[in-house]
Parts: structure tokens; sequence; C-alpha cells
């Protein structure tokens, strides 16, 4: 077999190379050197293509997952209820590792280890951004800082359901997914709860403020005041 010699085919090869050690050797430098030794890419190459071994491996292979989940939810065009669609794009990125739920499961263990959790966050929240991007969430600010950590919590509890559902069809992934973003996404949904606690705040503060610190060019408060007693 001839080795590839360009980035892009290097990184493509090493990385579909390690899936095949992965569930025994797990997101490891054994795995990663494995999957070198397979492609026949020279060593320098394959650091230099991931510095970081198969940390930066795992990341690229869910970098893959993300693109190809935006591309099938493009080809499928914009229209159609928004729940239905972010159950699409997380069903289409889900279904993405189907055949690879062991090294699924060993990338989880991976990133759960100490000195992991920035990694396992950055990838999660790129993961829950181009669902929202897939499904035409738009919404910025505090409504979309609620909508992407409300959907962050559905995506990562649907995929251990997903990781361990042997149903037909994995229908009974498919429901539990239906269910948790029902009432992110309904009329009073979470996120919009949350974002209306969030806009209380401001107020809260206005209506403290007199009692606890002097306007500009008024007098200074009592100095046995407490704002919390009003």
């Amino acid at each position: 077999m001839t080795a590839p010699d360009s980035p892009s085919e290097i990184r493509r090869t090493i990385r579909e190379a390690m899936l095949g050690h992965v569930p025994f050797d797990g997101w490891s430098w054994d795995a990663f050197k494995l999957a070198v030794e397979d492609t026949g890419v020279d060593p320098v190459l394959a650091r230099d293509a991931f510095p970081n071994g198969p940390a930066d491996v795992l990341a690229a292979t869910a970098a893959e997952a993300d693109a190809a989940m935006l591309s099938a939810m493009e080809r499928h065009g914009g229209d159609g209820d928004p729940a239905e669609r972010l159950a699409e794009a997380i069903r289409i990125r889900l279904e993405y590792n189907a055949g690879h739920e062991d090294a699924v499961r060993r990338g989880l263990a991976f990133l759960a280890m100490p000195g992991n959790t920035r990694s396992a966050w950055r990838l999660l929240m790129r993961t829950v951004d181009a669902v929202r991007t897939a499904a035409g969430d738009t919404a910025t600010g505090l409504r979309g800082m609620a909508r992407r950590n409300a959907l962050a919590s559905v995506y990562s509890a649907t995929l251990l359901v997903w990781l361990e559902d042997a149903s037909e069809g994995r229908e009974v992934t498919w429901d539990f997914l239906h269910r948790r973003l029902r009432p992110l996404t309904g009329a009073g949904s979470l996120a919009d709860r949350g974002l209306a606690r969030a806009s209380e705040l401001p107020r809260r503060l206005r209506e403290a403020a007199p009692a606890a610190l002097p306007l500009p060019g008024g007098p200074a408060p009592e100095a046995d005041a407490d704002p919390l007693d009003s």
C-alpha cells in the first residue's frame, strides 16, 4: 500500500486506521502508533499532522462528524419545524458513529480523565453549535447562551442512551430525544424561563441600588442603612 503524502490524506488515513485500534487500546499513544504503522505514514509526518497524538485524532474525528452532519442537513433543506430540525441534526450526528460505539465509549472515558475536561467541553460545545447552525437556530446573547447550554445537556444525555440502545431502529433513543427537546423548544421553554430569570437581575439591582449606594451628586446613605431590610 502506498503511503499518503498530502497533509489531508495523512490525517484522514490515520484517523480511519486508529478507529480499528481504539476499541482495544483506547485513545492512547499505543493505538496512535499502531495506526501510523498500518498506514505506512512516516512517523515524523504523523506527528506533524497530530502533534498531540490521540487527543488530536479524537478531536479531528469529532470535527469530521460535525461537518458530515452539517452537509447532510444542508442537503435536506432549511424548512420544517425547529424542534424537528434539532432532532434530525442530533440523530444524524449520532448515527454518523454507528458501528463505532466502542470507540465513542472509549472517547468519553478519555475525555473524562483529569486534564481533558477542557477539551471535552470544547468538543461538546462545538458539536452543539454545529447542531444549532444546522437547525437554523440563530439566537444570540442571553437567549442564545441559554439555548446552547440546554441543548448541550440534551445532546449529552441522548448520547448516553444511544450508546446502550438495542431497540429496533434505536426507537428508544429517538423517543427519549423528542421528550427532552419538547421543554427546550416549546412555549415557555426551559431556555426562555432561564432567560426571563436572568433578565430580572438588572431590574432587581436597580431597585436595590438607591438603598445601598449614593446616587451621583446625592446624599450618602445613613450609616446604619441596610438594603436587605427594605
